[in-house]
């Protein structure tokens, strides 16, 4: 495999200052994090559509599914979670559950999420506080 041109580092570098190579994760936890009220993941996943809003690429709903159950908590595993469901109702069509999520406060996640997220790098959010964690890593 041949080292990456000047050009493609160049381009990869633009990318990356642009804000849009920020994981869908990162983007996700960052829409929540802005949002002033708690969101569905089909909210979340429209809002993330052709064109997603934040000038980054697509989420899908199944891949947004995947995201947040992957922030939501596990206590069996005793993995804290990033997102937390705020309350339930039934979707007045399909009479589902559908869960609406909030982010957990930076105060209340604790000091074994150690990760930077810096939300400046995600397009059109800025930060509204402090710092946020959000990877997991052994202490």
């Amino acid at each position: 495999m041949s080292p990456a041109s000047p050009n493609s580092r160049n381009a990869y570098g633009a990318h990356v200052l642009s804000g849009r190579s920020c994981s869908q994760r990162e983007r996700i936890l960052a829409l929540l994090r802005s949002s002033a009220r708690p969101l569905s993941r089909k909210e979340i996943a429209h809002y993330f559509g052709f064109p997603a809003q934040d000038g980054g690429p697509e989420i899908p709903l199944a891949s947004v599914c995947g995201r947040v159950n992957s922030m939501l908590p596990c206590p069996d595993k005793g993995k804290a979670g990033l997102l937390r469901v705020k309350y339930v109702e039934a979707d007045p069509v399909t009479h589902q559950r559908v869960d609406y999520l909030e982010a957990v406060p930076a105060a209340e996640i604790g000091p074994q999420l150690t990760m930077r997220l810096d939300l400046t790098a995600v397009g059109a959010f800025r930060p509204v506080g402090p710092s946020v964690s959000v990877g997991m890593e052994a202490a």
